[in-house]
């Protein structure tokens, strides 16, 4: 049977006539049965993207919302390591757990965009010539992660060419103790107190001993790391509900010994 632009045309309508017919036929039956359709409610997500709290749905940008649970279930200490998870991010770190060889050398990527992430802790910039330190943050003591993909230059500055990296650090806390122990001399420990309006935190991890991080066949040249400690305590009081004193202090250590390894070198000669 050869099929014309009217015959396609009436066919159509009579699918579209029919699924119409079958949803009504459904809600129907479910209605004389007693029977309550499925429905299904999605979470809540409020997000500041657009620098004042709205809903994920009504942001006009591409933004991903890590809760504490999605960084603790990462097993990372900090949120430089924690964001390595994150779709769209590339991070970058000289050393495990990322630590730095110094003061501001890890460094998150958004889209491949080099020098262009701003990083906010409570709507505070924090960066610092386009360098921060996210291995001084730890994930104990953040609420949420909310990562902006893409240029917000327009509502942050020049430095949002590739993204924004906001932590919403903990409000209210629950009182716990936690302590973990790996290989390497790994020592990770945290404690959290809740005093009415006081909230208090402190956390510390230390990495022992790791020989030849890196080893680059041309040179020969490679480091050994030893004693990388990390520490932080906060504090915050609620005045009111919505005004309150925050302070965060860090303290970080690391020793590293650079090594040179001769390189043996073959020389093959031929007769000419």
């Amino acid at each position: 049977m050869k099929l014309t632009k009217k015959s396609l045309r009436a066919l159509s309508i009579a699918l579209t006539c029919g699924a119409a017919l079958a949803a009504d036929s459904a809600a129907f039956a479910a209605e004389n049965t007693g029977e309550a359709l499925d429905t299904y409610a999605l979470d809540e997500i409020v997000v500041t993207a657009d620098r004042v709290a709205r809903h994920d749905i009504d942001t006009a940008a591409t933004v991903e919302v890590l809760t504490h649970e999605d960084l603790s279930k990462t097993g990372a200490e900090n949120i430089q390591q924690a964001l390595r998870y994150s779709t769209g991010l590339i991070a970058h770190a000289l050393g495990p757990a990322g630590t730095s060889e110094a003061s501001y050398n890890s460094k998150i990527v958004i889209r491949g965009v080099e020098k262009g992430t701003l990083v906010l802790v409570d709507g505070i910039p924090i960066n610092a010539n386009g360098k921060y330190a996210l291995d001084n943050i730890p994930v104990e003591l953040v609420d949420r992660v909310e990562i902006v993909k893409g240029g917000g230059a327009v509502q942050y500055g020049s430095e949002a060419t590739g993204g924004v990296i906001n932590i919403i650090t903990k409000g209210k806390r629950k009182n716990s103790i936690r302590g973990a122990l790996g290989n390497y001399g790994r020592q990770n420990y945290a404690v959290n107190g809740q005093f009415e309006n006081l909230g208090l935190s402190y956390t510390y991890d230390k990495t022992g001993k790791e020989n030849h991080i890196s080893a680059p066949a041309s040179t020969g040249n490679y480091y050994n790391m030893f004693r990388v400690e990390h520490s932080a305590f906060n504090v915050r009081y609620d005045i009111t509900d919505h005004l309150y004193f925050y302070d965060n202090y860090s303290h970080n250590t690391s020793h590293w010994i650079y090594r040179n390894a001769p390189a043996m070198t073959w020389i093959i000669s031929t007769p000419c």
